[in-house]
């Protein structure tokens, strides 16, 4: 027993000399970002309603060929504060929207599942008014992506607006998360109570991959303690009941996927599965980079979106 215990109190100090050494790494990373506002974005601002009642909040910004940009869980429009300008400098129209519960969106009263979320992009997408789009997805967003292509091959609707390609940012194809609704509870938990901020940022770091800098780190933290606790409770669970690879295999839309080699979160084996699932899926590999990659690879996302806008040979890059 006294062997144990002082295993355990071995491990317990280095695990407090290793928290340290990050926090400290943490503060003298360069922060390009430092005392900036990230977010709102600049646009106009609607709404579109579905058919449950939900008011899924959205902004339009710039003018070109149309990017629809769908966020992850508990995040919001906001969280593409470093993406939407450099998109529109390149002469694309971007239309972003607030998944439902997030953001400026409510929440409807339809039970939140994987084909829901594919809907509600889809609703976004015809409301756009344009004869094509490209749609873009990070995490839960990628889920939303996905979805929305499974409903169309497998309904064969008649739709206003074509989709044209998708890119998919650190997401996945089915659940591996039936376990992980305690660790969302214990995220948010953490994140709302100051007197934690050290522990908090920990927990985000590594959400990252190498060197995050502290801005987007607090950003992180900022952005998910603002999501409300049902709303993100009711997205988490559509992510840990779902699998949209049977459905993939006959999507012929053109699929990119981009993602982190140190993301904890979708790891590299859940997000190679959507490449193996639908016959034209490719995927790109960030080394350095972890989950938040429309925060930490700002010009891998905006370079892959606009080769894919413009048709170049995006598995070349």
């Amino acid at each position: 027993m006294r062997a144990v215990g002082a295993a355990m109190t071995l491990g317990t100090a280095l695990g407090v000399l290793d928290a340290r050494r990050r926090l400290r790494r943490l503060y003298r990373t360069p922060d390009p970002w430092a005392g900036r506002t990230l977010g709102p974005l600049d646009g106009d601002y609607t709404t579109v309603s579905t058919a449950d009642g939900a008011e899924l909040g959205v902004v339009t910004s710039g003018e070109g060929p149309t990017v629809v940009l769908s966020h992850g869980l508990t995040a919001a429009t906001r969280y593409w504060t470093l993406v939407v300008p450099k998109l529109v400098d390149r002469g694309l129209r971007v239309v972003a929207y607030d998944q439902r519960g997030h953001g400026g969106s409510t929440l409807g009263t339809a039970e939140v599942t994987a084909d829901l979320l594919g809907s509600d992009l889809d609703t976004v997408i015809e409301s756009t008014g344009v004869d094509e789009v490209t749609v873009v997805g990070h995490s839960m967003g990628g889920v939303s992506c996905l979805s929305m292509l499974v409903r169309r091959q497998a309904r064969q609707d008649h739709h206003a607006t074509r989709v044209g390609a998708a890119v998919i940012l650190a997401s996945l194809a089915r659940s591996p998360w039936e376990t992980r609704l305690a660790d969302l509870e214990l995220a948010r938990w953490l994140y709302g109570r100051p007197r934690n901020r050290a522990l908090a940022r920990l927990v985000a770091m590594r959400t990252f991959g190498e060197d995050p800098p502290l801005s987007l780190v607090d950003f992180t933290i900022e952005i998910f303690s603002s999501t409300p606790p049902r709303a993100a409770l009711a997205a988490a669970r559509a992510l840990a009941h779902f699998d949209l690879r049977p459905g993939l295999a006959s999507v012929q839309t053109p699929i990119h996927v981009l993602a982190g080699r140190l993301d904890r979160l979708t790891r590299p084996a859940i997000n190679q599965e959507i490449a193996d699932s639908a016959p034209r899926a490719d995927i790109a590999w960030l080394p350095r980079a972890g989950h938040q990659l429309p925060l930490e690879a700002v010009d891998e996302v905006v370079g892959l979106i606009t080769r894919t806008v413009t048709g170049e040979n995006v598995g070349a890059r």
